[in-house]
């Protein structure tokens, strides 16, 4: 897709990215995105997700997908956000207020 399909030539857009096969110590990873992007890492155990999101220095928000609420809310109560969706991501109001923890707060 071209920014020009939607009237935007003269800006810089990003189209909708899911990225696969992330690692770590790569910097999409690391840094607070803002915009429509998804990095995908693969995970052994629920503990290894939490240590794992927990490790970043951001905590602006946070999305769980699972079909057990009682494994969601045990992880949201776990994880250092700001913010954790469960089943869905960013539906609120813009003007709802929000607040991250560590270097998203």
């Amino acid at each position: 897709t071209e920014a020009s399909d939607f009237g935007h030539e003269d800006g810089y857009y990003l189209s909708p990215a899911i990225f696969t096969n992330c690692r770590d110590n790569m910097r999409i990873v690391q840094e607070e995105i803002f915009g429509m992007v998804m990095s995908v890492l693969t995970f052994r155990d629920e503990e290894e997700v939490i240590s794992r999101a927990n490790g970043s220095t951001f905590g602006l928000a946070a999305g769980i997908y699972t079909n057990s609420l009682t494994q969601a809310h045990r992880m949201a109560s776990n994880l250092d956000a700001g913010t954790v969706w469960i089943n869905n991501y960013n539906l609120g109001p813009v003007e709802l207020p929000f607040g991250g923890n560590k270097q998203s707060g």
